[in-house]
């Protein structure tokens, strides 16, 4: 393959083939002898407030692995309601574009979108499509474009936007996926996926 890289369609394969006290105690009637001193009333009780959960309490995301080669992590824009996933290059040399499935427990969270991260470069200079081909299942090419170098070094390449469905727990798992150098050959990296814990 010449200088201008693989073209996105080879690095996205088959891309078109995410208080109220119950008031049970009410008092029956006094009784006693007028002698007899008056009960003191029942001091008032306050209901606790539930505590409002901090951000990413209701949704977390634990990477496999920090690295090198190409994991997964927790970005730091996720909430409560709302879970980032960052692709990233960790002491990688030459990475021109990823191509890979990703698989993610859809019965926990879903797919909503994708950003590229700013690692393989600018606005204009990156190409990416993400497919979800079955609920679950995505397929993902992300690559430079052009005469553009390979890109040395270590973050984000792109961000997955996940939501909560329901309370669970599984796994995010990586499958076909290859790494290229700028003119279209394989790199040989490690790839580590993770775990999503949702618990609203």
């Amino acid at each position: 393959m010449g200088r201008g890289g693989p073209s996105l369609l080879r690095l996205a394969r088959l891309a078109l083939p995410v208080l109220a006290l119950a008031c049970g105690g009410g008092g029956g009637g006094g009784g006693g002898s007028p002698t007899e001193p008056l009960p003191s009333p029942s001091p008032t009780v306050t209901p606790t407030p539930t505590p409002t959960p901090p951000p990413g309490g209701g949704i977390t995301f634990t990477g496999a692995s920090s690295g090198p080669g190409i994991v997964l992590g927790q970005g730091a824009a996720t909430t409560s309601s709302s879970l980032t996933v960052e692709v990233r290059a960790a002491q990688v040399t030459g990475l021109y574009g990823l191509a890979f499935d990703l698989d993610y427990p859809a019965a926990a969270v879903r797919y909503q979108s994708a950003a590229a991260g700013p690692f393989l470069g600018a606005s204009g200079q990156v190409s990416m499509q993400v497919v979800e081909s079955t609920p679950g299942h995505l397929v993902v090419g992300v690559t430079r474009l052009g005469s553009l170098p390979g890109v040395d070094g270590s973050g984000v390449v792109m961000s997955l936007v996940f939501t909560p469905v329901a309370n669970g727990n599984g796994a995010f798992t990586f499958s076909r996926n290859t790494a290229y150098r700028a003119e279209g050959t394989p790199m040989t990296l490690a790839w580590a996926g993770g775990t999503v814990t949702v618990a609203r």
